[in-house]
């Protein structure tokens, strides 16, 4: 799945310089990856807590992105795994990582 970020309307949207925002979206993706591995990981060991708070650290790092996919499933992934869901977060987190695996901005 591609995901696609105009970074000129999203340093508009958030009143920023785009170079700035290149480097946010940089940060973004780079930490999303490596909480991604992580909630993996928390998936395989059926760790719940683990899940929601990583699910949560890149919700509320896509919220100050207004990344507004990103953050109706990692509010899906909060709530399944409060509610122990397996077969709901796990679904969502594919989902998250197709969508992250096909994010670039230009």
């Amino acid at each position: 799945m591609i995901y696609k970020i105009d970074s000129q309307k999203l340093a508009d949207n958030l009143e920023f310089d785009k170079r700035d925002v290149i480097l946010i979206l940089e940060a973004f993706i780079e930490d999303s990856k490596v909480n991604l591995i992580n909630m993996h990981q928390a998936i395989t060991s059926k760790d719940t807590k683990s899940i929601k708070s990583l699910a949560h650290a890149i919700k509320g790092s896509a919220s100050n992105l207004l990344l507004q996919d990103i953050i109706t499933i990692t509010l899906q992934i909060e709530k399944s795994a409060i509610n122990t869901e397996e077969n709901i977060y796990k679904h969502e987190y594919l989902k998250l990582k197709n969508l992250l695996d096909g994010f670039y901005y230009e």
